[in-house]
């Protein structure tokens, strides 16, 4: 009788991942990355309220694989970020982001675009196109990855209006 009700008690813990009431909220939303159609991508160069990377020659589509490293050692790059007093996007919301990946300085590099991802929701953008905010503040934000070493820089954030 132990066996089962330990076996029970594994797989609510596997399924629960453990996670505790003190757990911070995730980051990224499920719904995974927003779509960017190609003939899009050097628009999410062009903010209208927030400095963003210049690239060098051509674009291209970064991998699924490349896609979840970026997101998968991003909230912890946001973590030493905020422990430094550095501004980090709120949280919650959740957040979507669109990827382009591109070359800077004979560097591959990806530009990671979020916004909340209720704002995605109601904003129409699994289409494909370029997501531009004017203003929003620290909800609208974007970061460059090194595709070489797989570190972050240039966390910048849209302004006010």
């Amino acid at each position: 009788m132990r066996f089962p009700i330990a076996l029970a008690f594994a797989v609510l813990v596997l399924c629960v991942g453990g996670v505790s009431a003190d757990s911070p909220p995730a980051l990224l939303s499920v719904e995974g990355p927003l779509p960017l159609n190609a003939g899009q991508a050097t628009r999410l160069f062009r903010q209208c309220s927030r400095p963003a990377p210049a690239p060098e020659g051509l674009t291209w589509q970064p991998s699924r694989a490349e896609i979840d490293q970026l997101e998968a050692r991003l909230p912890s790059y946001l973590s030493a970020t905020q422990a430094q007093g550095q501004t980090t996007p709120p949280v919650p919301p959740q957040y979507r982001g669109q990827y382009v990946a591109y070359t800077e300085r004979g560097q591959p590099r990806i530009y990671a675009s979020f916004v909340p991802a209720d704002t995605a929701a109601h904003a129409g953008t699994d289409h494909g196109a370029a997501v531009q905010v004017c203003g929003g503040g620290n909800w609208f934000w974007g970061v460059v990855y090194d595709l070489a070493t797989g570190s972050f820089s240039d966390l910048q954030f849209n302004g006010p209006r």
